[in-house]
């Protein structure tokens, strides 16, 4: 006898996140009270690899606790980590008398992001799924000029405060 699922196991698709991360985004449901859900992204861009480089990496993960599940929607609550690194890469060409030096500045930061979070999940259509979390946000990082993206505290000490983010999914 086949029982009918009411909530998709899998989910494929994009999150934002300043606690669990930035980029693809997969979701599998575990059990009917757990889910793991990874989160994937890296992006380059070069003028003129590998001296003039902008390269950004995000990889996270969340451990969903259900708090309360329907067919339509769900609360959960997860533990939630990250790791982004980013790192930036210039040169310029110094000309003395008659010697060419190229000088190669490398500028990297490390970012550990730790956290809980609150979420609700909602399909608006039969496969369509937002999510919304908030939660409390615990980052540290080196000690970095690069301060693009969303590095709360380049200085590199640790930072404590309230993190968030959102998603949009495939449910199948």
């Amino acid at each position: 006898m086949s029982q009918k699922r009411s909530y998709p196991k899998h989910q494929f698709g994009i999150a934002l996140s300043t606690i669990s991360g930035i980029g693809l985004n997969y979701q599998v449901e575990t059990s009917p009270h757990n889910a793991l859900a990874f989160t994937f992204f890296t992006f380059y861009q070069s003028d003129s690899p590998p001296d003039d480089l902008d390269f950004y990496a995000s990889v996270g993960a969340q451990y969903q606790f259900n708090l309360l599940k329907t067919e339509q929607f769900r609360y959960y609550l997860a533990p939630a980590v990250s790791f982004w690194y980013i790192e930036d890469r210039t040169f310029k060409i110094v000309r003395e008398n008659d010697v060419i030096t190229k000088i190669i500045n490398k500028d990297m930061n490390r970012i550990y992001n730790f956290g809980l979070i609150g979420a609700v999940e909602y399909k608006i259509m039969n496969r369509l799924v937002l999510n919304f979390e908030l939660g409390l946000h615990f980052q540290t990082s080196d000690v970095s000029d690069d301060t693009k993206f969303i590095d709360r505290n380049p200085s590199g000490t640790s930072f404590i405060g309230i993190g968030g983010g959102f998603g949009i999914r495939y449910a199948f």
